[in-house]
């Protein structure tokens, strides 16, 4: 088919070409948008899940859990180390500010529950936890809250929690919202307070801990979990061990289908769109079929006919994808730098948004085409 043609026919239709192309690039770019962010969201919550401990192990019992049962876990093969947690929903007081926290009390392990770094001052020490220091660790968003600054270190406020209370000197201030307890904790409380879990027993008057945060030394977690059991049955203790990893696939399952989900509604938007390029090329037919039926009369065929429409279609679907692609990417950059401070793009993603335009298009063009194809020269002659 002749370029110069081409770009005759499609100016002989100007505004409904361009409504053609600007329909496809739209939801070319849309789909690239709605995959990239797919995958923006399934990377920023892996990245979350990871840092909230989830291939670790959680044990709980009803039985007492105390120093001897981290002894006994820290001494199975494939536990990195144990941590004990006591968890307590209360409040932090600072002058006349009062907020709501979850205070979690844990040991020097904090890296089992913490994966967040340290912004300021240092971490729970193990040193805090022998002299039952009433020290405390904070997230940056509760020390902008009540001091207006981020770096709080060395301010004292007021926890209580459990009916008791005490003066905790801060002296450290992590990223906020992250760790295994945030997994645990859900909305409860917006900010986390973490304290030694034998200040907490003390002031509690308890003799054992809520329950057992496991860090593993290797990936096989399900063969820890047993060991874990058969440990502590020979023991004669009932615990109840909890593969987080098992969580995180289940998720993964989830995230998974809505990508499906979002796919689907993209298709859909890009059938909107091929429908237009049909209404486009029917019109076309239509205004070209005396043009179709002299053609044939001197020898043009059905392929030659069915080529030369759905040239046309090609082009105004591959302009409209290319173009939405071109958005697409620009709009998908911009996201991920804003949500992600780096930039996430898979290129399969712009193959896949380019290739289903293209041919959704291409497929809708097609139809009128056909009937074109198989117009009779007298009955095209007699259409005018």
């Amino acid at each position: 088919m002749n370029l110069k043609f081409l770009i005759k026919q499609l100016k002989h239709q100007r505004l409904r070409t361009l409504l053609s192309i600007l329909g496809i690039a739209i939801s070319a770019c849309s789909m690239m948008t709605i995959l990239n962010l797919g995958e923006i969201g399934k990377f920023s919550f892996n990245n979350e899940l990871d840092g909230m401990g989830f291939r670790g192990i959680s044990v709980k019992s009803k039985e007492l859990l105390d120093e001897n049962c981290i002894e006994t876990i820290n001494n199975i093969d494939g536990v990195k180390d144990a941590t004990p947690i006591i968890s307590e929903y209360g409040a932090v007081l600072y002058n006349e500010l009062n907020e709501h926290v979850y205070i979690w009390g844990i040991d020097e392990n904090v890296e089992s529950v913490i994966t967040a770094k340290s912004i300021y001052g240092r971490e729970i020490s193990h040193s805090d936890v022998v002299e039952i220091n009433d020290v405390c660790v904070i997230d940056s968003t509760l020390s902008e809250e009540m001091f207006g600054k981020k770096n709080s270190v060395g301010e004292k406020v007021q926890l209580t929690f459990g009916g008791v209370g005490g003066v905790y000197e801060i002296v450290g201030v992590c990223e906020a919202d992250s760790g295994i307890l945030k997994s645990v904790s859900g909305s409860l409380a917006p900010y986390f307070v973490y304290i030694p879990y034998s200040s907490m027993k003390t002031l509690e008057n308890k003799s054992g801990f809520d329950w057992i945060a496991v860090n593993t030394a290797n990936d096989d977690i399900e063969k820890i979990c047993n060991n874990i059991d058969d440990v502590f049955s020979q023991k004669q203790m009932l615990v109840t061990t909890e593969n987080l990893s098992s969580q995180r696939k289940m998720l993964d399952n989830l995230l998974s289908i809505l990508e499906i989900v979002l796919f689907v509604i993209s298709i859909v938007s890009l059938v909107v769109s091929g429908l237009s390029i049909m209404t486009v090329m029917m019109s076309s037919v239509n205004e070209r079929t005396v043009e179709i039926g002299i053609k044939k009369a001197i020898g043009a065929s059905k392929t030659n006919i069915l080529a030369e429409f759905a040239v046309e279609a090609l082009t105004i679907s591959l302009i409209g994808a290319i173009i939405g692609c071109v958005v697409g990417t620009a709009l998908s950059f911009a996201v991920s730098f804003v949500l992600l401070e780096k930039v996430l793009l898979k290129p399969q993603i712009i193959l896949i948004s380019l290739a289903c335009s293209v041919l959704i298009g291409l497929s809708f063009g097609c139809v009128p085409a056909i009937k074109a194809s198989y117009l009779k020269p007298i009955d095209a002659l007699n259409s005018d």
